[in-house]
């Protein structure tokens, strides 16, 4: 789109007071422009003959920056997606295999819900056991180590399941690992959240969305008030732990 704009043009109009009664007539000036864009082609001249000046407004600028941006959400997307990659879960419940769909950080209690609804039980009167280790809801595939060659063991109880300390066999419960607390303003308690040292900031923003049911790539991680690179590392920000985060939607 171009914009003509032509040489102002000063216009002055005398006043002049019919009052008999006045001695003087009282005389005022009035100034006025006549700016007007207009979408005439750039040889257009006005009627003085005068060469109009032109500012273009078109420009590739705003489609490269536009696709740029694009690209680096695009790239956003695909690393999340790898790294919360899907796996299938495999539950022997009775005298069949139960079989589901699970993100790598998505929490058990779904399938919880799934087979207690299945069974019109209590989801507390679930139990299941991965070796000699009980999956609690809050388990994910990752602090399990779950591998795609597993079977988890299933059944339903009379009482509720009772809850004991964790064993071995996570992935990220360990001497390398951390835990940080994540803050949002229309959260009154910090979510607590477990991240190894070696995985990347993008894991914590994934441990989140899920915590919060929305998507990676709409939230942002911020410390100390500046925005976190999810590509790097709790070693890269010197964290130690228990280090306070926050987290804003994308609007």
């Amino acid at each position: 789109m171009k914009w003509i704009l032509y040489p102002t043009v000063t216009m002055e109009l005398r006043m002049i007071s019919l009052d008999c009664d006045d001695s003087l007539a009282e005389q005022a000036t009035i100034h006025t422009s006549n700016h007007r864009p207009t979408r005439r082609s750039r040889n257009a001249t006005n009627s003085a003959g005068i060469e109009p000046n032109i500012i273009s407004l078109d420009s590739d600028d705003d489609s490269s920056l536009i696709e740029s941006q694009s690209q680096l959400l695009d790239r956003a997307n695909n690393s999340f997606e790898s790294e919360n990659y899907e796996i299938r879960i495999k539950i022997k419940w009775g005298m069949s295999i139960e079989t589901f769909t699970h993100r790598k950080f998505q929490k058990f209690d779904d399938i919880f819900a799934k087979l207690a609804a299945k069974e019109s039980a209590d989801t507390g009167c679930i139990l299941l056991n991965l070796d000699d280790r009980i999956v609690y809801p809050s388990d994910t595939p990752d602090s399990l180590g779950y591998k795609s060659h597993q079977f988890i063991s299933g059944r339903i109880l009379k009482e509720t399941v009772p809850i004991l300390p964790k064993g071995g066999g996570s992935s990220t419960g360990s001497d390398n690992s951390i835990m940080l607390k994540v803050q949002m303003e229309k959260r009154r308690k910090p979510i607590h959240l477990q991240i190894n040292k070696s995985q990347t900031m993008s894991v914590l923003v994934i441990k989140c969305a899920e915590e919060l049911k929305c998507e990676p790539g709409d939230i942002r991680l911020y410390f100390d008030g500046e925005l976190v690179d999810n590509n790097c590392k709790p070693e890269d920000l010197e964290l130690e732990g228990d280090e306070l985060m926050d987290i804003r939607f994308v609007k």
